[in-house]
């Protein structure tokens, strides 16, 4: 939809209107009334033409990026598996004794970064966990 059709469409109208018969009523009172209603149909046709087009791009450019996304999401997303829980319990205790002796103070500020974040998304899942399975978000403030 570009300018020099919308021009092209009002002159076209313009044309027309002699051959368009003139009632009583609105279109005495107004007397662009058919014009402006045409040409408003003009454009909302060509915005739904826009909208179409804009959704079918966000498709098209899009469809790479989601199967990218299933194929980490299928890896990364995952319950562990019974064979992995020693693995898990090591992290833990790997975690604690870290906390005891003070090795977090020797962390970078990306790695005190990342962990905080880590943390914090487990916390939210947790919350999250947590009014999925009470089905409401009645009785947590919020």
């Amino acid at each position: 939809f570009t300018a020099p059709k919308r021009k092209r469409a009002r002159l076209c109208l313009a044309s027309r209107r002699s051959l368009l018969p003139l009632h009583r009523g609105r279109e005495d009172s107004f007397p662009n009334f058919r014009e402006k209603g045409k040409e408003a149909t003009v454009q909302s046709a060509a915005m739904s033409r826009a909208v179409a087009n804009l959704t079918a791009s966000m498709i098209k450019n899009g469809k790479p990026k989601f199967e990218t996304f299933m194929k980490y999401a299928r890896v990364e997303m995952v319950p562990p598996s019974p064979r992995e829980f020693p693995e898990v319990f090591r992290g833990f205790g790997q975690l604690v004794s870290s906390a005891k002796s003070g090795a977090w103070k020797n962390f970078t500020v990306k790695e005190a970064t990342v962990n905080t974040l880590v943390g914090m998304e487990v916390i939210f899942w947790f919350y999250i966990g947590e009014c999925i399975g009470k089905r409401s978000l009645v009785g947590y403030q919020v």
